[in-house]
């Protein structure tokens, strides 16, 4: 974490790698221990939130895709929700099942730099639906069909609920 005023206004910057991208936090006093704490809460949604590692509650989901639902804390429930929600609006960019193609992508650029043959992509394309994402409010669970969702990168939602729901 590094800290710093730019210019006249007094601005001081914090910075650190978080959720796989460079995460920059400006602030308009000098507040290392706020800084501290912010990065701290990110991390702790990183840890409960990621794809990019084997253990977490999304990625217990990946694993289970196509056999069963997975019980999750209340804080990926509700982000999982609200993903699922602004995926289904209509004509919406957002999806939360898009992970499937994005591996394919990555995986191919990485390799060959390239993209993947067509049958491939399309053959993803059967994993992004946002309505094969099932989620079970009384539950707190979530189940992700059919099989193959395991590639599945879940994206984010800008805000968590905090009302009424699971856990």
């Amino acid at each position: 974490m590094m800290s710093g005023i730019s210019g006249d206004q007094r601005l001081y910057s914090y910075s650190a790698v978080l959720m796989g991208s460079p995460i920059l936090l400006k602030l308009f006093s000098h507040d290392e221990a706020l800084a501290s704490r912010t990065f701290q809460l990110i991390k702790r949604y990183e840890d409960l939130f990621t794809v990019n590692r084997a253990h977490s509650e999304v990625m217990a989901i990946n694993h289970a895709a196509g056999r069963h639902p997975v019980s999750v804390s209340r804080p990926v429930y509700q982000l999982i929700k609200c993903a699922k929600a602004a995926s289904m609006v209509q004509e919406s960019a957002f999806n939360l099942a898009i992970g499937p193609l994005v591996k394919a992508m990555a995986h191919r650029f990485l390799t060959a730099h390239s993209v993947p043959a067509t049958t491939d992509i399309a053959a993803r394309l059967a994993l992004t639906r946002p309505q094969d994402v099932i989620l079970d409010d009384a539950a707190g669970s979530v189940f992700s069909r059919p099989a193959g969702h395991g590639d599945r990168s879940w994206g984010d939602c800008q805000r968590l609920h905090s009302g009424p729901g699971p856990r």
